[in-house]
């Protein structure tokens, strides 16, 4: 039974502003103890996309791309039509090793599908 956390359709502009204040509040990575990204982690840290998947899903228990965690039906359904966006979101926080570059990032995803990039300036630090 798929959970209710994002089952209804949500608008790019709403994925994007979760997603962008997320690691804004982060401020940093969510990786195991080798040193790679997970969607979520003991912690309590979550990756860009792991901050929409709830609590309870396996996929926070793995590692991998979006297009993987919604072949696995993973995914919840109201997020699927942003698979594409996800997938540059999880970059973003993959591989950005600095502030400045997380940002650049963000406002070319922001541009790219026509968003409002009002939350990107909340990013003050990144631990990379």
């Amino acid at each position: 039974m798929e959970s209710k956390k994002f089952s209804k359709p949500m608008s790019a502009q709403l994925v994007f502003d979760l997603v962008v204040s997320h690691l804004a509040i982060q401020g940093r990575r969510s990786i195991d103890e080798g040193g790679w990204c997970v969607y979520g982690e003991v912690g309590g840290l979550q990756c860009a996309v792991g901050c929409l998947l709830p609590a309870d899903s396996l996929a926070r228990r793995r590692e991998g791309t979006v297009t993987r965690v919604q072949a696995l039906g993973l995914l919840p359904s109201g997020l699927e039509p942003h698979v594409n966006m996800l997938s540059k979101l999880q970059l973003v926080h993959d591989r950005s090793p600095t502030k400045e570059d997380v940002i650049k990032d963000l406002y070319v995803i922001a541009r790219t599908y026509n968003l409002n990039d009002r939350f990107i300036p909340l990013i003050t630090k990144w631990e990379y």
